[in-house]
């Protein structure tokens, strides 16, 4: 009777040895997705709080009497873009295919940099809300969708290494925001939409 018990465990043995496989396979799974989604939700977090970092910044810039219009006016741009998903996904791709990081600064988005940074200079508040405004912008955009959520470190390098960047996405924005509010205008003559918006030169 051992014997064919043995026999008989013998010939199971390789059911037992994928089941066993199985049920690792599925328990790796599971702990894979809960670690996912736990890192989802973090991300979800922090991008809510860096929103509202962010919001409230901006108002510090908009209330004080310094700022030029021109100035003023890109960062609501840029504010109003960050919670856009089709902004999120553009500037993604071009720091995917490199567009962002080679395209030259515009004397736009010069002209930007240079008055934030003679503001700053002068006064402190606006240097703090400044950055603030900006940082807290691109961290609640990249971490808020989860298609470029894997890109955030790389924009961050990109600004790292030529801080105009930020004034460049500043102006990306203003060209996405008007570009948007013409399409709903209307703009495009009853044509419909004319597909995915590329990156605004």
């Amino acid at each position: 009777m051992m014997e064919t018990l043995q026999s008989s465990l013998a010939s199971d043995a390789p059911w037992i040895a994928v089941g066993i496989a199985t049920i690792c396979a599925i328990l790796i799974f599971f702990r894979v997705t809960k670690e996912k989604m736990h890192r989802r939700a973090r991300d979800l977090e922090i991008a809510k709080n860096a929103l509202h970092a962010h919001y409230q910044a901006v108002n510090v810039v908009l209330a004080d009497p310094a700022p030029s219009k021109q100035l003023k006016a890109s960062l609501c741009a840029f504010s109003e873009a960050v919670t856009e998903r089709e902004f999120g996904l553009m500037i993604g791709q071009a720091i995917r295919d490199g567009t962002l990081a080679k395209r030259k600064v515009s004397s736009d988005a010069k002209i930007i940099h240079k008055e934030r940074g003679e503001l700053s200079k002068k006064y402190e508040h606006l240097d703090r809300a400044f950055r603030t405004a900006t940082e807290a912008g691109i961290v609640a955009l990249f971490l808020r969708w989860p298609e470029i959520t894997d890109l955030y470190s790389e924009v961050q390098l990109t600004v790292a290494e030529d801080e105009r960047k930020e004034s460049q996405i500043a102006q990306k924005a203003i060209s996405f925001i008007k570009n948007r509010t013409n399409d709903s205008n209307g703009s495009n003559h009853g044509e419909g939409p004319s597909g995915p918006m590329a990156l605004p030169a």
